[in-house]
């Protein structure tokens, strides 16, 4: 009977010491990870992230019957880097939206494919509405400012339209 409380005992303080362990590790270790995560930039902790979820969202965006779900996967682009001039110049020729065309030529200027970028505008200035037109302009000068004076010549920009830039 002594032996069986005993042994009870022992199972007892057996079982709190390992709770207190367990606590113990698993607090530090969930402090130590959180720490890493967000103010370290160490590489294991890409283990833990799925960057392909990022992709499967960017890709229910930009295919989605919604507008504004649309113009928010292309800014995300830009937020996420992957501007691929070649992607956006098909999705400019397919939207309708004047927005989201206007947002597409706003986020190509941003292109790191400067002249592909500007090749692009040269050839959709003329048929583009004024605010679109406007757009390109802006982002022909973020692109490269000496390439807007030869622009604004080879497309004769109207004055007018240049006086609404600044």
């Amino acid at each position: 009977m002594l032996i069986d409380k005993l042994g009870n005992l022992l199972l007892i303080l057996l079982v709190l010491l390992l709770l207190a362990v367990g606590y113990v590790f698993g607090s530090s270790i969930g402090k130590y990870l959180t720490r890493t995560l967000i103010l370290d930039e160490r590489r294991f902790m890409l283990l833990l992230y799925r960057p392909a979820h990022e992709y499967i969202f960017l890709y229910d965006k930009l295919n989605d019957a919604n507008e504004l779900n649309r113009l928010s996967g292309y800014y995300s682009l830009l937020e996420y880097r992957s501007i691929d001039n070649a992607f956006l110049i098909d999705r400019y020729k397919r939207e309708k939206s004047p927005y989201i065309r206007r947002t597409l030529v706003w986020i190509l200027g941003h292109s790191e494919d400067r002249s592909g970028a500007i090749d692009f505008f040269s050839s959709i200035y003329r048929d583009a509405t004024p605010e679109i037109q406007l757009e390109i302009l802006r982002s022909v000068k973020r692109i490269d400012e000496s390439s807007l004076k030869q622009f604004i010549t080879d497309q004769r920009v109207p004055k007018n339209i240049l006086k609404k830039m600044q």
